[in-house]
C-alpha cells in the first residue's frame, strides 16, 4: 500500500448527532459528531496479497493515513500486525508491551512493560520519549462477550481489564501531549479528556471464535477536547 490512502471500502457512511444515542446492538452511548463507516472483512481480503492475512492492518493504516498519525505509540503492541501495510508510512512506531514476542512488524523502541507500568516509568522519568508523537494506539486483549480463546484469556490476566487499558492508554497520552487516540474494542466508550471523531464498524470471521456481540469491532478515532 505504500504511502497512498486505501480505499475505505465502506457499506455505509453516516453522521451521529450530539443528541442521537451510538446504538446498534453494542451500547447507547450519547456522542458528538462523528463519522461512523463500516466494512466487511470479506471486502479486504478480496483484494488478495497481505490484505488476507492482515485485514485489520487496513482499517487501522486507513485511518492512519486518513488523519495524517505517522508518529505512533502502541501501549498494547502484540505482534504488531496493525501496522505491516503501512509500516513505511509510519515515521517513528514506539511500542510497549509485556511480552517480548515474534513481531510481524519491529518497531523503532520497544519497552517490556504494560501499560499501566509504562505510565509509572514515564511519570518517574525512568523512561523519556522526547519525539512528538501523533497517535497512541490501545487494542486491549479479551473485550469480546462469550469468547474462549485462551491465549488472549491469559494476556488479559497479566496486564488487566480491557476498559482500565483503555483509561490507563488514555493517561499515557495526556503525559505526552498526544492529541489523538485509535482505540479497538466492542464499545464507543466515555473516555475523560477525548472525545469520537471517526468510527469504523468493521465486521470479521473466525472460525476458531465463539463470540456473542455479532462479529463487530470498532476502530476508534478520539481526539482531544471535551
Amino acid at each position: 500500500m505504500g504511502n497512498q490512502i486505501p480505499k475505505p471500502l465502506v457499506t455505509e457512511v453516516r453522521e451521529i448527532s450530539r443528541t442521537e444515542g451510538y446504538d446498534d446492538g453494542l451500547r447507547n452511548v450519547v456522542v458528538r459528531n462523528v463519522t461512523v463507516e463500516k466494512v466487511v472483512q470479506f471486502d479486504i481480503q478480496k483484494l488478495g496479497g497481505e490484505c488476507v492475512r492482515y485485514p485489520s492492518s487496513y482499517v487501522v493504516c486507513y485511518l492512519l493515513k486518513k488523519y495524517g498519525l505517522s508518529r505512533v505509540i502502541d501501549v498494547t503492541f502484540g505482534e504488531g500486525r496493525f501496522y505491516k501495510l503501512c509500516r513505511s508510512f509510519i515515521e517513528l512506531l514506539v511500542a510497549a508491551d509485556p511480552v517480548r514476542r515474534n513481531w510481524v512488524v519491529s518497531p523503532d523502541e520497544f519497552y517490556q512493560y504494560n501499560v499501566f507500568y509504562l505510565l509509572s516509568k514515564l511519570r518517574s522519568g525512568d523512561v523519556r520519549i522526547v519525539k512528538a508523537l501523533d497517535v497512541v494506539v490501545i487494542d486491549p486483549p479479551k473485550w469480546s462477550e462469550g469468547v474462549s480463546y485462551r491465549k488472549r484469556e491469559m494476556y488479559n490476566f497479566l496486564i488487566g481489564s480491557p476498559k482500565l487499558i483503555i483509561e490507563y492508554g488514555a493517561k499515557v497520552a495526556s503525559l505526552l501531549g498526544v492529541r489523538n487516540l485509535l482505540v479497538h474494542y466492542r464499545d464507543l466508550v466515555e473516555i475523560s479528556g477525548y472525545v469520537p471523531k471517526h468510527v469504523v464498524e468493521f465486521k470479521w470471521f473466525a472460525r476458531y471464535l465463539n463470540t456473542k456481540n455479532k462479529n463487530i469491532s470498532l476502530y476508534i478515532i478520539y481526539e482531544k477536547g471535551g
